[in-house]
């Protein structure tokens, strides 16, 4: 934020630029124009309102028409108004001139001449111009932001020598000591009179004038003049001791004085404040100047001083701003008056209240021009006062007052030129009294810093740099200077000196103690404040945050040096234990914050000293410089020369410090090095202090450097990255890891480190290619708390999507996180493998991408479901989506990779027909629920992997992805592979595909295995498309049903016989000769099992025989199983030759008959009840038979085989799995076609759900028989209790 202005100025900047009226001739009234109202007579009130705005402003800039030329005599009438304020003030109306007594205009007014040498009211009213004090060479650095321009009429030509400015010194001296001798004696003689309307403010008639304002402004002029030529030593001593007294004594007249709340208050009362300040600004000038007598600096005086500046601060300016101390030095203004409060005179009608509380009242409290006068004196004061810490060391008593009174000003807001100054006083007692220094920073830690306002109300007004959105906080600009000035090079007796010298790198030792003392004094405040926002209104972690903000700000400038010095030990605190080995875990949780917000800015600006390195290695060619050391010795002195440099510093103070802090840096390092290398002598040690005495001597005398501001701030900037700060970077980030363990910060603190550590690599990305990096966030994402692994996946979310290689490195992390426990870790994964991995062109690994999305497409979190779905569908279905522009043939090739990359994701075993739990089928089933765009698309993309699929076989490649991706479309919409011109194109083109050669005995297990899921795949897809077909090709039909017939009797995997089964039960229904086929394939082979079962009774001897019949009798009664469960409805009413070939009763007694054999085998047993399992399912009224019942029974007894338990119950699984297949259809196609339109034509939504809604129990539907089987015998109740 840009320092406030101060607005109430009497003295601006921009008036002597505008374009503003010249007076001709002074203001006059004529009889016409009189108003009737001002023929009244005027309350005294009024006039003296009118005449305190008169004379607070500034007419300086108003030239009259001739220079030095009085305008013509007025006789016209004026108002009584007029006349009122000319009987306060006869020269309330007169021009005056910025630094120059006031012009008065004669005129008469009811017959009187005022004499323009007459002292009146205005002459040292409340108007007196501060221009002559605030535009002078002491304005505080906000002054630098203004504008240069031209010299103000204060600024006067400089007389040609130093005795004529003596001489011009002496007579203003002589003529204020003549008037103070006069008015004394003629006190003595009359003694005290009456205050009469004819006599001057002062109490004193015309003949016996006392020194005013403008007589001491005339000798700060001369003072000003002789300070800049270092003159005033010239000066004769006991002509100053008189002057001093002189102004002593009218600064005691002005000594405990009040200034009012309003202009009607006493003027004569104000004018002797604004007296009384402008003597002692002449004081502190006086002796502020260096070789004054010794004589000058009387106690008294000085005492004097400091209380005059502690009570007008207190109790003239600073109560108008702050509510606590207006209640403790003048709590009369905090009661309701009706000058003082704006917002209830503005409402008419409305009550004054009490006010609760003085905080509450101080804000709408007006600060009256008088305190403003007060103010702008103040300032110049107290930067006088720093300067007079140079010329004369004062009690400590002293400056304990002075420096208590300077932290009460940084206390209270609204004042920024004031903080501003009484900041630079504090700097000055802290260089020039080290015994004060700990005081004062503990004063500071205690009494100012609790006070800093923080958040939107942090004001930044102290400037740094020529930009002027560059400005920081008071205190900080406080601290960094007051570390820069406690820093001084030892003292040297001259070059030979070889006496015992001590550790002379201590010369820097204070800066580092007292930057200890600073933060450590700021972290101890963190145990009571809270890690996220603090209670109270003083937030310690915002104040913190605030302060090292500022010194990240100032460090690379080189008027700042200390700014590096004291963020190093604000980051040595943080990782003490005050810091991250503090015990309680809240201010751990700071100090990585804090750590994080440094680190973040110290990365940023090795960015920007990357960005500078080109220039700076051409810099450094230009000096001839070749290595490294001797160019970082340079490029240092280099900023000492410009520092040095008057032209381009215009704080001077500022600078020398700096100078002096570098100085001793340059020293110390320079020290240490040589220490390092070889043993220096006493003496050797005594000669490098006095070649850098010498050093520092030849640049306070000034120098030219060709350096700018601009390349001095880029060179001051790779400086810092060339030391401590810079190289120690890469520690904050180890903190920040380490920060991150379980094993030692608590999950919260572990969860701020995560954070810290993104706020960093949000700044400098390539952090996150780095391997500690990497075992940091990998960790986190394995951490206990979801915090913590939420915020690891938010630090690769925002970087990794811009970067194909962080988004590689960290793939599989992200893989990890799309399956963890919590739902918001698993949400964001998700989101963040969409953006960076799955929706970048050409990332190589975007098919496992797409799989590790799938496994969410059946999450708990239904949020989770719909983001997976939204992501394939906008992959490959929307129109206008992510595919846009892609080729149905790109798509689909996307899409076969995924399909196959999840098919072998899950089990080992061959796992076809693909389950509804699939991901991918559930994916694209709720992708094509709506029958739009997205079925154009569908068919687009079926009918391209169809292509795929011919082109694989033809060119002998891997047809199996497209056929898996193509199966899977037909299960989530058979439609899409049914063209309307040709519905049954797919059946054949695939058909040709069934026919299986002979077995090739060099085939390996995995290839035949490959063979039978691309039969698995082709079956699938024909068998879909068969149940929807309305009819097929003779020809087609005859050979399908050939190479159907061939597969269930020879196919050696028993996937491949169930699913040519249900092929041939689906042509079945299509073509009479497949039925034909079907029931002579059903007759063949349970003639078989009658063949086979006395072979049970009487086994083979041979073990290679009985193994080989148990074999086949296991294979046929599968098949026999496989026709029932798909064929069954047409097996019934299907004969080739008599009655129909199935008859459900004399099935089951054949099935019961193998499994109720005594000698059969386990693995004949087992066939058995799959057989019965397959029956069930057909038709589950076969449960309610006795001898079924018995025989499920007898296979969950606890003696019976294992394998035979959970053949039931798999039996049974796929009963109920069948039955909710069935009510799926049947409620989709009864909400399809069943529309009830009520008397309205809408249909009711009660009646749809009553047909929809199946009837509790199955209560007549014979459909639910086997769920009804199963509550009635509770048989996995047994079966549970059994096993528990």
């Amino acid at each position: 934020m840009l320092p406030k202005r101060l607005s109430n100025l009497s003295q601006t900047d921009i008036a002597p630029l505008l374009p503003l009226p010249v007076v001709y001739e002074p203001m006059s009234v004529s009889p016409a124009d009189e108003l009737s109202s001002l023929e009244t007579s005027y309350e005294p009130a009024v006039a003296q309102h009118v005449l305190a705005l008169l004379q607070s402003c500034d007419t300086s800039y108003i030239v009259p028409k001739q220079a030095g030329s009085l305008a013509p005599n007025v006789t016209a009438p004026v108002s009584k108004l007029h006349q009122a304020i000319r009987r306060l003030d006869p020269g309330a109306f007169d021009t005056h001139m910025a630094g120059r007594p006031r012009l008065p205009v004669e005129a008469s007014v009811a017959g009187e001449t005022v004499s323009s040498n007459h002292l009146t009211p205005a002459a040292v009213g409340l108007n007196a111009a501060t221009s002559d004090s605030i535009s002078q060479s002491t304005v505080c650095p906000v002054e630098q932001r203004k504008p240069k321009r031209t010299r103000s009429a204060v600024e006067t030509k400089p007389e040609s020598s130093e005795a004529d400015l003596v001489a011009g010194f002496n007579q203003s001296m002589q003529s204020i000591l003549a008037k103070q001798q006069s008015h004394q004696d003629s006190s003595q003689e009359d003694g005290p009179q009456e205050i009469d309307s004819d006599v001057d403010i002062d109490g004193v008639k015309e003949s016996m004038p006392k020194p005013g304002i403008q007589d001491i402004r005339a000798l700060k002029n001369r003072l000003t003049k002789l300070a800049l030529t270092h003159s005033v030593h010239l000066v004769q001593s006991d002509q100053l001791l008189h002057l001093l007294d002189s102004l002593d004594s009218t600064m005691q007249q002005g000594d405990s004085l009040l200034v009012g709340t309003c202009a009607q208050d006493d003027i004569q009362q104000q004018a002797q404040i604004l007296l009384s300040m402008e003597a002692c600004m002449a004081c502190l000038q006086i002796l502020a100047a260096p070789g004054m007598p010794k004589q000058a600096y009387k106690e008294e005086l000085i005492d004097r001083l400091v209380g005059l500046v502690r009570f007008q601060l207190l109790h003239n300016v600073l109560v108008f701003y702050d509510a606590a101390l207006c209640q403790a030095h003048r709590p009369e203004l905090l009661k309701p008056d009706e000058d003082d409060y704006d917002a209830q005179e503005a409402q008419p009608g409305s009550k004054k209240k009490t006010p609760k509380s003085a905080k509450k009242c101080i804000p709408m409290l007006r600060v009256p021009p008088s305190a403003k006068e007060v103010q702008n004196r103040l300032v110049v004061v107290l930067q006088l006062m720093g300067q007079l810490m140079t010329t004369v060391q004062l009690q400590h008593s002293t400056l304990l007052t002075l420096s208590r009174v300077a932290c009460q000003t940084l206390t209270v807001e609204g004042v920024d030129l004031l903080q501003i100054k009484a900041a630079g006083l504090l700097v000055a007692i802290f260089q020039h009294c080290p015994p004060l220094q700990n005081t004062l920073m503990e004063d500071v830690l205690t009494q100012v810093l609790p006070c800093v306002p923080v958040g939107k109300r942090c004001p930044r007004a102290y400037l740094v740099g020529d930009e002027k959105s560059a400005s920081i906080q008071v205190i900080v600009a406080m601290l960094v200077q007051m570390i820069q000035a406690c820093v001084q090079l030892p003292v040297s007796s001259g070059q030979d000196d070889s006496s015992e010298v001590t550790d002379l790198r201590d010369c820097f030792a204070p800066a580092v103690a007292h930057s200890d003392m600073f933060w450590h004094g700021c972290f101890d405040r963190f145990p009571s404040a809270k890690a996220q926002k603090s209670d109270s209104d003083l937030d310690v972690k915002q104040l913190v945050e605030q302060i090292i903000l500022d010194l990240l700000r100032i460090q690379n400038l080189p008027a700042w040096p200390a700014a590096g010095t004291v963020l190093i030990r604000c980051i040595n605190a943080l990782g003490g234990p005050k810091g991250l080995q503090h015990p309680d875990a809240s201010v751990r949780q700071i100090s990585v914050d804090l750590l994080g917000l440094i680190a973040a800015q110290l990365y940023k600006d090795a960015l920007t000293a990357e960005d500078n390195q080109a220039w700076l290695m051409q810099f450094a060619a230009s000096d001839g410089e070749d290595s490294g050391s001797e160019a970082h010795m340079v490029a240092q002195h280099l900023l000492l020369d410009f520092l040095a440099d008057r032209h381009q510093q215009k704080d001077t103070a500022l600078s020398l410090s700096a100078r002096t802090f570098l100085t001793c840096r340059l020293f110390a390092d320079e020290l240490t090095s040589l220490r390092a290398t070889a043993a220096l002598t006493q003496q050797q040690q005594a000669q490098l202090l006095v070649k850098y005495h010498n050093t520092s001597e030849q640049l306070e005398k000034g120098l030219v450097c060709d350096l700018n501001a601009g390349e001095a701030s880029r060179l001051s900037a790779s400086l810092v990255q060339q030391g401590p700060l810079g190289t120690g970077r890469k520690g904050l980030l180890t903190w920040l890891i380490g920060a991150a363990d379980n094993t030692k910060q608590v999950a919260t603190t572990r969860a701020k480190a995560i954070k810290a550590l993104g706020s960093v690599a949000e700044t400098d990305p390539r952090l996150l290619a780095s391997s500690a990096v990497q075992k940091g966030v990998n960790k986190a994402l394995q951490d206990d708390a979801v915090s913590v692994r939420e915020a690891a996946v938010d630090l690769l979310g925002k970087h990794i999507s811009s970067s194909q290689d962080l988004a590689l490195v960290y793939f599989d992390v992200l893989a990890t996180a799309v399956r963890d426990p919590g739902t918001s870790v698993r949400k964001r994964a998700v989101n963040i493998m969409w953006e960076s991995c799955v929706k970048q062109p050409g990332f190589p690994r975007a098919t496992q991408a797409c799989v590790h999305i799938l496994t969410r497409a059946a999450d708990p979190e239904e949020s989770i479901q719909k983001l997976v779905t939204k992501v394939f569908h906008n992959l490959w279905f929307s129109p206008d989506g992510l595919g846009e522009g892609l080729s149905p043939q790109s798509r689909a090739q996307q899409l076969a990779e995924v399909a196959v990359a999840v098919y072998e994701a899950g089990c080992s075993a061959i796992h076809l027909p693909l389950e509804s739990s699939n991901p991918l089928l559930a994916i694209l089933k709720q992708a094509l629920e709506n029958q739009g765009a997205e079925q154009s698309v569908g068919q687009a993309l079926a009918t391209a992997l169809l292509e795929s699929v011919l082109q694989a076989v033809d060119t002998e490649a891997d047809s199996f992805p497209p056929l898996i991706a193509l199966h899977a479309f037909c299960l989530a919409d058979v439609s899409l592979c049914m063209p309307p011109n040709d519905p049954a194109s797919f059946a054949r083109c695939l058909a040709p595909y069934l026919k299986v050669a002979p077995p090739d005995p060099a085939i390996t297990n995995d290839e035949r295995r490959r063979a039978a899921e691309r039969l698995l795949c082709i079956l699938s897809i024909i068998s879909s498309l068969l149940g929807k077909l309305d009819r097929l090709a003779s020809e087609a039909a005859q050979d399908l049903e050939v190479d159907l017939v061939q597969l269930i009797n020879g196919h050696h995997y028993v996937q491949v016989v169930s699913g040519a089964a249900h092929a041939l039960c689906c042509l079945a229904r299509l073509s009479p000769s497949a039925g034909q086929r079907l029931a002579a394939l059903m007759t063949l082979y349970l003639g078989a099992l009658k063949q086979k079962h006395p072979l049970l009774l009487d086994p083979p001897a041979e073990p290679a025989a009985r193994q080989t019949n148990d074999a086949h009798i296991s294979r046929f009664l599968f098949i026999v199983g496989q026709l029932v469960r798909h064929g069954a409805d047409i097996l019934q009413h299907t004969a080739t030759s008599g009655p129909p070939t199935l008859d459900i009763c004399q099935l089951l007694d054949t099935l019961l008959s193998f499994y109720n054999l005594l000698q059969g085998s386990l693995k004949v047993k087992e066939k058995a009840l799959e057989g019965l399992g397959l029956l069930f399912v057909a038709h589950p009224a076969a449960l309610l038979q006795p001898a079924a019942t018995a025989a499920m029974r007898q296979a969950l007894q606890l003696s019976a085989p294992t394998a035979l338990k959970l053949k039931v119950l798999s039996n049974l699984l796929e009963l109920l799995k069948s039955e909710e297949e069935g009510l799926k259809v049947k409620q989709k196609e009864t909400g399809e076609t069943v529309q009830l339109p009520d008397q309205a034509g809408r249909a009711t939504a009660e009646a749809a759900t009553s047909l929809v809604v199946p009837v509790q129990n199955g209560e007549g539907d014979i459909l639910n028989l086997s769920a009804g089987f199963i509550q009635v015998h509770m048989l996995l109740r047994n079966m549970s209790g059994r096993h528990m």
